[in-house]
């Protein structure tokens, strides 16, 4: 692990180096389990997706935990 290691800053998002790989990730996530599954209308999903981008958000975190399938 890189303990003491600077952010990178791209733009106005920060980023930060995650573990030993060296990969570097937003340190903002976007959580999108509630776009999935047709809970949210696909204009809207496409929309969230594209603002997180827009922001500078490179971690999207797309896990289906805890989503409940409609009745």
């Amino acid at each position: 692990m890189n303990v003491g290691t600077p952010p990178v800053r791209s733009g106005i998002m920060e980023h930060r180096r995650l573990g030993p790989s060296g990969s570097v990730v937003s340190a903002v996530s976007c959580g999108n389990s509630i776009t999935q599954r047709g809970q949210v209308v696909e204009d809207a999903t496409i929309g969230c997706a594209h603002a997180a981008l827009d922001a500078g958000i490179t971690t999207l975190d797309t896990a289906g935990v805890g989503i409940r399938p409609r009745s």
